[in-house]
């Protein structure tokens, strides 16, 4: 009997772990054939993470498999000498319930391990997909508010107006956070940019026929006095009473601060924030506003508040920029001209150019009647000291 259960205990601790390994082998062969079957395999990570209970129960066992030998090896005494040593015995007789109470734990800490792994990797797997549900809904409902605030933007109510332009905002916000849908942003912007250019084709009309009558007076007013054309202040006093719609200054306002520039289509390529054309009479845009980017082309900017705002980069050529404010703004690269888009009169002018800002080496690019005034930090241009950055820190810090 000893004799019978010291050979069983012999076979089983000398083959015990080949079996297990050819069984983790075969069980990893049989699960690639079943995938192979099927359809052909696309090794990516996404199939990795799409099948990673599969591969890591064949993978644990095989790893157990081969750690086990490592160990018998690594414990072999007579390992590298030419003394032989006797085999290992699992189970040896006398002591058959503690060796196969050793062998039932190990065997537990293989199988829990794997165990333990797969459902952890069912539990990740699970948390992510209730997360691409969760995803999918958010989607859905935003594109839902989207459809109704895109909606009410023709709302005959200015409160209502205000109210779909503030609800996109807070959905533009979302896209742009981190893992949101950044083409979704992006058409929120360009609703916005379009809902501008519209919304003021009717407004331009408005101006046009209220500048119209306001200069006739003004010319009879000028004619009765010996006068023959207006000065500047003058027409200062002419719409010195106009204010732009609320509804149209909080739409260039969410756009400018609540889309990223990073995100903001490039002017070169995509024609930047497109308000070309439009008409911004008297738009007052707050203090640090970011406008890189704005196409402003052929753009009613007359009366405009641009004080302390990043114009880096813009494009104004061809707009009409008459008594605009740009006090503290910076004008970097800010395009105010070119050559194919020359106008007869020069909109902009060195007094309004004498109170911006640019930096070393970015100069806007101005129509060839208009000089630059200063080198940037209203310096001399010939000022051979170094070049005063500290206005970048302090935009928006003056008050009117």
């Amino acid at each position: 009997m000893d004799g019978w259960v010291f050979d069983l205990g012999f076979w089983l601790a000398s083959v015990l772990p080949q079996l297990i390994v050819l069984a983790a082998v075969l069980w990893g062969l049989w699960l690639l054939v079943a995938r192979l079957r099927k359809r052909p395999v696309v090794w990516s990570w996404q199939w990795a993470i799409d099948h990673a209970i599969k591969i890591f129960v064949p993978a644990w066992l095989i790893l157990s498999g081969v750690a086990v030998w490592v160990v018998m090896q690594l414990a072999d005494p007579c390992a590298g000498t030419t003394r032989v040593c006797p085999p290992v015995q699992w189970i040896r007789p006398g002591y058959l319930a503690e060796d196969f109470r050793n062998l039932l734990w190990a065997a537990s800490l293989v199988f829990g391990g794997a165990g333990a792994g797969a459902a952890l990797i069912n539990a990740l797997r699970r948390t992510r997909l209730m997360q691409a549900e969760h995803a999918l809904a958010q989607r859905g409902q935003d594109a839902e508010t989207f459809s109704r605030a895109v909606e009410q933007l023709g709302s005959e109510q200015t409160a209502i107006r205000l109210g779909a332009i503030y609800a996109l905002e807070g959905l533009m916000r979302s896209a742009f956070a981190e893992g949101g849908d950044k083409i979704f942003g992006r058409q929120i912007g360009e609703t916005l940019a379009a809902f501008v250019r519209e919304q003021s084709v009717p407004m331009a009309q408005i101006v046009s026929e209220w500048d119209a009558e306001a200069q006739k007076a003004e010319q009879s007013a000028l004619a009765s006095r010996g006068a023959s054309v207006r000065s500047e202040s003058s027409e200062g006093r002419i719409f010195k009473n106009y204010r732009l719609n609320v509804d149209l200054e909080a739409a260039v306002v969410v756009i400018s601060r609540s889309w990223p520039h990073e995100h903001r289509p490039e002017l070169d390529g995509d024609g930047g924030v497109d308000l070309s054309w439009s008409c911004l009479f008297r738009l007052r845009m707050p203090a640090k506003a970011d406008m890189r980017g704005f196409n402003l082309v052929r753009a009613d900017l007359r009366g405009c508040k641009f004080d302390s705002v990043d114009l880096r980069g813009a494009w104004l050529f061809e707009a009409d920029f008459r008594l605009a404010q740009i006090r503290g703004a910076d004008i970097s690269s800010t395009v105010f001209y070119v050559p194919s888009a020359a106008v007869s009169e020069p909109s902009v002018t060195s007094k309004q150019i004498n109170l911006a800002r640019w930096r070393l080496g970015e100069p806007p690019i101005l129509p060839p009647e208009v000089d630059l005034p200063h080198r940037g930090d209203e310096q001399p241009i010939g000022d051979p000291s170094p070049f005063d950055e500290s206005w970048m820190k302090n935009v928006g810090s003056e008050s009117e």
